[in-house]
């Protein structure tokens, strides 16, 4: 999914950073409930396997390429587990 967006980013960048007034917004939206030491709880260290280290990684990279940031600060709670309640 992050190389589509990426992909479409890069064909379209002229349309989507142009705006008639004021200042042209992106926002990329997708199920991207991947883990990450910038924004998880550094002591949930079982969430970070490898492979979701490498994942989310690539979205980092492609957020950067495509000039965007991050909307939540890190670690802004997103979700509350409804046994554990963490």
């Amino acid at each position: 999914m992050v190389k589509l967006l990426l992909s479409y980013y890069s064909r379209n960048q002229a349309q989507l950073e142009h705006a008639d007034t004021g200042t042209a917004h992106i926002i990329w939206l997708g199920d991207f409930n991947w883990h990450h030491l910038l924004w998880d709880d550094p002591d949930d260290d079982c969430l970070f396997t490898p492979n979701v280290i490498s994942t989310t990684e690539e979205l980092i990279e492609a957020i950067a390429d495509a000039g965007l940031e991050l909307a939540l600060p890190s670690r802004t709670p997103t979700h509350q587990h409804n046994v554990m309640k963490s």
